[in-house]
């Protein structure tokens, strides 16, 4: 098998990305955020170190700080991902308690990318929190439906429902919830399932050709995909 040598970037990147390691287990949150944001920008896209980093970077600096670095990248013009810019923004807003403009975010990130399972379950955690607990069955349903291993989102409906009054369905989905794998090389059919579902079929072609690379049996999988490029070629 033949394996690419990694380039400058993706070396000095991987050596930022160390020392922010390092500094983090110093307890130097500070130098960490600031030699991680520079991995990212140097770097290959790295969708895990992006999550990462953003989820210490909104708790640790100012909203404005905050809003001011995903403005720049969503105005860049070259995130590869920007639903995640968009999620992440709306994670820090919610933390303030700017619930209206977090909505905002969350929603663009859902128009961006229909299958992001992780902004309808942070939006219904938000409703909740907020006491609105039918808004919140809403999202944490789309979620578990969009990924229907998400544990997390299982447990939050839950909890949910059983505030409501709804206790037969909390038990399911906590048994929903018991036996869900988070990490289920599926995971890639669920998303491209439900992109194609949202008349997204170049990306659902994406992840359904991880899925195949994934579990190459999977016949679901196959059958997803082509349907796909059936209508993606019109």
């Amino acid at each position: 098998m033949v394996t690419s040598e990694p380039t400058a970037d993706a070396t000095r990147a991987d050596g930022l990305w160390a020392e922010g390691r390092q500094l983090e287990r110093r307890g130097d949150l500070d130098g960490a955020l600031e030699r991680w944001r520079e991995a990212i920008r140097v770097g290959p896209y790295d969708e895990g170190r992006r999550y990462y980093f953003g989820a210490r970077f909104i708790q640790r600096r100012p909203l404005d700080e905050v809003e001011s670095y995903y403005r720049q990248q969503l105005d860049s013009d070259s995130d590869p991902k920007p639903q995640t810019s968009h999620y992440l923004w709306g994670a820090a807003l919610m933390r303030h308690g700017r619930h209206d403009r977090a909505a905002e975010q969350f929603r663009r990130a859902l128009e961006i990318d229909p299958a992001h399972e992780m902004t309808h379950e942070l939006w219904g955690t938000m409703l909740e929190a907020g006491g609105d607990l039918e808004g919140a069955v809403e999202h944490y349903r789309r979620a578990v439906e969009i990924f229907p291993d998400l544990r997390s989102a299982h447990l939050r409906l839950a909890g949910v429902l059983d505030k409501l009054g709804r206790a037969e369905e909390a038990s399911e989905h906590r048994g929903l919830a018991a036996a869900s794998d988070p990490e289920t090389p599926r995971r890639y059919l669920y998303l491209g399932r439900a992109l194609l579902r949202a008349g997204r079929p170049a990306a659902a072609i994406t992840e359904l050709e991880k899925a195949i690379e994934a579990t190459p049996d999977d016949a679901e999988a196959r059958a997803l995909l082509a349907e796909a490029r059936r209508r993606l070629a019109g």
